[in-house]
């Protein structure tokens, strides 16, 4: 199943747009307009680790005001699925850097259970990394540094041993609810400003690590999965390419329950063959 990876590899580019951003001013900073960003990913593999490297780069349109201070990707594993190697993986935090297993420890209270990551940042790029107890990793200003409207920043980067799949991220821009008095803030004030906090930032679909056994029944199904949601999701436009590519994906799956790996990796190797050779604009990979 390692040629899933190659139907992978490659860049998904994603243009969002979300409900517009609630107009009612609350504090002394005015709410930004932030209604779309776009996120393009990639999947290579470290020769030297094995460990699969995710890069992200983050586009704000000029159209927006609000500027972007941190997005983060979900790597949550259920209590199910295998534990991965964190091996070498570190989170860098400013001017610390912790392992995977010390910054997992560090939280405070429940956390949910995660893929496990490293985390490299853009050189000079005035951000750091982290976890979220949520279930997220990501990356964040450090020392005010911000994609701004019409900017677009690349070089941010997990490292997992974890396969690849489709994963929500999160983006958020900048904003806080600043008040000239705190003790004057009336209790509808606060509940409007979680409110505006809610609203600001928005999920959508990218690429990144899951904990799953390599050819086991579980990969074969989170393949099948991730290839309906993203024909689903519209990253492959082309109608054709997209049936051509569930047939095959059927025929290599029962080609494995029948125990016929020969048949079953002809197949996996038309449908990367069908993506290869498929026009740029028909599909994503």
């Amino acid at each position: 199943m390692r040629q899933r990876l190659k139907v992978f590899v490659g860049f998904y580019c994603i243009l969002v747009s979300v409900a517009p951003t609630l107009a009612e001013e609350v504090g002394l900073i005015p709410i930004p307009i932030f209604r779309e960003a776009a996120v393009s990913a990639g999947v290579t593999i470290d020769p030297t680790t094995g460990y699969h490297v995710y890069g992200y780069t983050i586009s704000n349109p000029d159209s927006n005001t609000g500027e972007i201070i941190r997005f983060a990707v979900d790597i949550s594993r259920p209590s199910s699925s295998i534990i991965l190697s964190s091996d070498g993986l570190t989170i860098p935090r400013g001017f610390l850097t912790k392992n995977f297993n010390q910054e997992v420890a560090s939280f405070r209270g429940d956390h949910v259970d995660m893929v496990s990551v490293g985390i490299a940042l853009p050189d000079g790029s005035g951000w750091r990394g982290g976890l979220w107890a949520r279930g997220f990793a990501g990356f964040s200003s450090n020392d005010g540094a911000l994609i701004l409207p019409g900017q677009t920043m690349g070089g941010f980067k997990l490292i997992s041993p974890g396969l690849p799949t489709i994963r929500k991220i999160s983006i958020e821009p900048a904003w806080h609810f600043l008040v000239e008095n705190h003790d004057a803030i009336l209790p509808e004030e606060r509940q409007r400003a979680r409110e505006i906090e809610d609203s600001l930032p928005f999920l959508t679909q990218t690429l990144g690590p899951m904990a799953i056994k390599p050819g086991s029944f579980e990969h074969w199904n989170q393949v099948r999965d991730d290839l309906n949601q993203a024909i689903t999701l519209g990253w492959v436009p082309d109608t054709t390419l997209g049936t051509t590519l569930l047939d095959l994906m059927t025929q290599a799956r029962a080609a494995f329950d029948a125990r016929n790996g020969t048949l079953s990796k002809t197949r996996l190797q038309m449908l990367i063959d069908n993506v290869v050779g498929s026009n740029p604009s028909a599909a994503p990979f």
